[in-house]
């Protein structure tokens, strides 16, 4: 018997997260009766909950869901796909304190409140009960039951109890999960926002029944935080009918499977694999990548790198009159570059006419424009320059570009013959050493604009890895930017490296920097850093700006006027995105000034009038089409639902195109300010700043995005961006090792009979 609260617990600050299939009419009943407990014992809650299923059954025009519930529809007929909805749901909730409830369970009031209590105290993760789940029969419940009569009368069981001295008194109810040899860990978990996030959230390895909340439970533990248990409740399971989700099914091997895995870890190996988004395999930008996405499988494999290393030669192409048919022999040198080498360095230097656009498909090149001669030789001077390697090769064309003997001296280095001997060496070439990374900042004294804009309600989001001193002197570039212009502004940032080199500065409140560390030698994960980011935020929107990026104050003030209104994204810049030169830039930047030099360049500007009369400050992005990246502002949910970045795209390039198409083709607005330019501070392009081995990845996915239509993307994007079912029919295999990353379904002669017998025994 529980003692009752006299007062309603006040959840203003904790949502309560649930996923649901609604496969019978006992799992439709918990549902109400899950909102009736908290309408009946609390004040001020919030249940978010995603739905999945063939139909929806919840929020019907008929069954509308009372305004303090936000309701996720995932129409799918494969199998409950659980933690990946129950991540969805955190994300979706802009609160501080999160619960994860199955619609089939209830607490007594009094654990709900206390661990409320405890995570306001500081506590990390609570699991509301001792690890007993008693089972309520059915001829217990009805659609309106009285719940605090019912709780009243309910058994308590500790921890140890004598199961067969308790079962006759107690009307029958008997522990439906937990005894002496293990507690239950499902049903119920509360935890603190940014806790969770970084713990991982819910294994989407783990799908459908089973293994979930076990391996939640070890890992956290494993990764030193804390978890408290209220040994003096029990919690409570609403009988129901077991369908195939309910059961152990066609997942359940591949579930224990990646138990056993994390299990294995050491507490360094699994930090590594949670923020490699459980997966095992190294993403290397140096390590070519095969990538597959269809209807039977899902992967991502390093392949053997045993193509001929050319980090030590530059093939430099001046050019002139580009067009389509005089780039194809160019593009041919490229294929055979990508086919037989890696680590390959390819500079063109254009003259007259800039038409590059016709080497979209090549990987690795570097490209400049002289467009103040027409003289082959300064083009040559220009190239020599750009040439960092110990050894190179120049070639010079006015007409259809002959590559021929380029790429008959490839081949002699792979026949055999040594690099020294087929190619030049550089009598310019010398490595650029980046000044220390970790080189002080130096500000001014940082002016507040006398009308500054209110960002209370607008977190900034953003991912950096700092590979040069130039990207350490943007990220304060930044910071100082909002410490400029605006109030109450915060800045979520996702660092990336082997070493952490970000810190808060003396004249920013460390409140509003929220950072998360990714220790990790790979490509800079920028998507999934992203949405963490996002995930870590508590406000209602969200704008994505890259460290070397900002626009005008006055864009970020209309943008978010625009959201507040009710837009859901906003590209707060026209598609023109400015390069401000780095000898222009310095530590102690006056912003107020900078802006006043600034151009401006209209959509279909006049690019050869205006290059000398604005100081050499040109598009970087633009010219050619909208550049689409460097900032994105979005209202929360709108951007969940819409899948946030998409994770298939590691590193550089594409990511930015793919998520504008995206949003169009899933119909939400769209906003462009086509009255402002986005601007770019020049830095050092390492290997995460040029197309590099995950470029041909990037370019699948996107014409895989482009060619869906509407219904299909929303199924693929609310599939994780997998085009694989996840079907309860079928065989499933999960491979997740430091090559491969795969789930695929294996081909069966007969169905699983595993079904036959789960439905024999219902």
């Amino acid at each position: 018997m529980h003692k009752m609260l006299v007062t309603p617990i006040d959840l203003s600050d904790l949502s309560i997260l649930t996923s649901v299939k609604i496969d019978s009419a006992d799992r439709m009943r918990n549902w109400h009766l899950l909102l009736q407990y908290f309408e009946t014992f609390c004040i001020n809650w919030e249940v978010v909950v995603v739905e999945q299923g063939e139909v929806q059954q919840i929020n019907r025009p008929d069954q509308e869901v009372p305004p303090n519930v936000v309701h996720r529809f995932i129409e799918s007929k494969d199998a409950h796909y659980k933690t990946r909805n129950l991540n969805i749901a955190a994300s979706l909730s802009a609160r501080q304190y999160l619960m994860m409830c199955d619609v089939d369970v209830m607490l007594p009031p009094p654990a709900l409140a206390l661990g409320l209590q405890k995570l306001r105290a500081g506590a990390e993760f609570v699991c509301p009960c001792n690890g007993i789940t008693v089972e309520i029969k059915k001829n217990m419940i009805s659609d309106r039951l009285d719940l605090k009569t019912l709780i009243n009368e309910l058994p308590f069981f500790p921890k140890g109890y004598d199961s067969r001295s308790l079962i006759n008194e107690r009307s029958g109810l008997t522990p439906i999960d937990g005894d002496s040899r293990y507690p239950s860990t499902g049903g119920a978990l509360m935890y603190e926002r940014k806790s969770f996030f970084n713990a991982g959230g819910w294994n989407p390895n783990i799908v459908s029944y089973g293994f979930e909340d076990i391996e939640m439970h070890l890992r956290i533990k494993k990764l030193r935080y804390e978890l408290e248990d209220l040994d003096e409740f029990n919690s409570y399971h609403f009988e129901h009918v077991r369908t195939a989700d309910s059961v152990d099914n066609a997942f359940y091997r591949t579930n224990e499977e990646e138990y056993e895995r994390v299990s294995a870890m050491p507490a360094t190996s699994l930090r590594s694999y949670v923020d490699n988004a459980f997966r095992c395999i190294r993403l290397d930008p140096e390590l070519a990548v095969e990538y597959k996405n269809d209807s039977r499988e899902y992967a991502l494999r390093v392949s053997e790198n045993d193509r001929y290393d050319l980090s030590n030669l530059s093939i430099v192409f001046i050019v002139k009159d580009f067009s389509r048919r005089r780039a194809q022999s160019l593009t041919d040198l490229c294929n055979m570059l990508e086919k037989s080498f890696r680590n390959y360095d390819l500079i063109i230097v254009e003259i007259g006419l800039r038409k590059y656009r016709f080497l979209d498909k090549v990987k690795h090149y570097r490209y400049d424009w002289l467009n103040n001669s027409h003289s082959i030789a300064d083009g040559v001077e220009l190239a020599k320059s750009k040439v960092s390697r110990p050894f190179f090769s120049l070639e010079t064309f006015e007409r259809p570009i002959q590559t021929e003997a380029v790429q008959a001296k490839l081949s002699e280095l792979l026949d055999g013959t040594n690099l020294e001997a087929v190619f030049q060496r550089s009598s310019t070439a010398a490595r650029i050493e980046c000044e220390s990374s970790r080189s002080e900042f130096i500000g001014n004294v940082l002016k507040v604009s006398a009308k500054p804009i209110d960002l209370a309600d607008l977190s900034i989001v953003t991912s950096v890895k700092i590979d040069s001193a130039d990207r350490l002197r943007n990220w304060h570039l930044l910071l100082q930017y909002f410490h400029t212009f605006c109030v109450n502004w915060e800045v979520v940032v996702v660092e990336q490296g082997e070493v952490r080199q970000i810190f808060c500065p003396d004249w920013v409140r460390p409140s509003q920097i929220v950072h998360r560390f990714v220790e990790s030698e790979d490509a800079h994960y920028k998507t999934r850093n992203l949405n963490l980011a996002a995930c870590l935020s508590t406000r209602k929107y969200l704008m994505m700006c890259d460290v070397d990026v900002f626009v005008p104050p006055s864009a970020l003030e209309l943008g978010l006027q625009m959201l507040r209104a009710g837009t859901e994204f906003v590209c707060p810049y026209n598609g023109i995105m400015v390069q401000i030169k780095r000898e222009m830039i310095s530590n102690g930047l006056d912003f107020e000034s900078l802006l006043d030099k600034l151009p401006f360049f209209e959509f279909e500007y006049n690019r050869q009038s205006l290059i000398i009369e604005r100081a050499g400050c040109t598009p970087l992005h633009g010219e050619r089409y909208e550049s689409t990246g460097g900032a994105l502002m979005y209202e929360r949910q709108s951007f969940f639902n819409a899948g946030g970045w998409n994770t298939n795209m590691i590193s550089y390039g594409f990511e930015d195109f793919e998520m504008h198409m995206r949003i169009k083709k899933l119909g939400y607005n769209l906003e462009k300010l086509d009255n402002f330019n986005s601007y770019h501070f020049e830095h050092v392009r390492n290997i995460d700043s040029v197309f590099n081995n995950f470029f041909t990845t990037h370019q699948l996915e996107r014409e895989h995005v482009t060619a869906m239509a509407g219904p299909k993307l929303r199924s693929y994007v609310d599939n994780g961006f997998r085009s694989i079912p996840m079907d309860l029919t079928k065989e499933i295999e999960l491979k997740n090792n430091s090559r491969e990353y795969a789930f695929r379904t294996l081909d069966c002669e007969h169905e699983k009979t595993w079904l036959q017998t789960a439905a024999s025994e219902l």
